[in-house]
């Protein structure tokens, strides 16, 4: 299938709703939400792996001021160290620096430990 414009993640949601084969990425599997896994359920596809992933990655590695401007911005909480992400997105003022901790912590999968590390 020929890529069309739009991100890898679109067109890999687009293979999967084709029902065609498809080989991917580590890279592009680590980007992989809830969407993804729902797709990929309800059309019976099975996951090969080639390797091992990694369980634990580190993120990114933050100051204690970079959460705390988070924090007093009322933009994030954490719960049992778990990063909820509480912004709405509607304003962008946290898409640039902050977007990719933005999409992992919406998806449900960021730990901050010892306040300067998200995994």
């Amino acid at each position: 299938m020929k890529k069309d414009k739009g991100s890898k993640l679109q067109h890999f949601k687009q293979l999967i709703i084709n029902g065609g084969s498809i080989v991917t990425t580590y890279a592009l599997f680590r980007l992989f939400n809830t969407e993804v896994m729902e797709l990929l359920k309800d059309a019976g596809y099975r996951l090969i792996l080639d390797e091992v992933a990694n369980v634990i990655e580190i993120l990114a590695k933050v100051t204690k001021k970079d959460i705390d401007i988070l924090l007093n911005a009322d933009v994030i909480r954490i719960e049992n160290r778990k990063v909820i992400w509480l912004d709405d997105g509607d304003n962008g003022v946290f898409d640039g620096r902050y977007a990719n901790i933005k999409y992992h912590a919406q998806e449900g999968n960021l730990y901050l430990h010892r306040d300067s590390i998200l995994f």
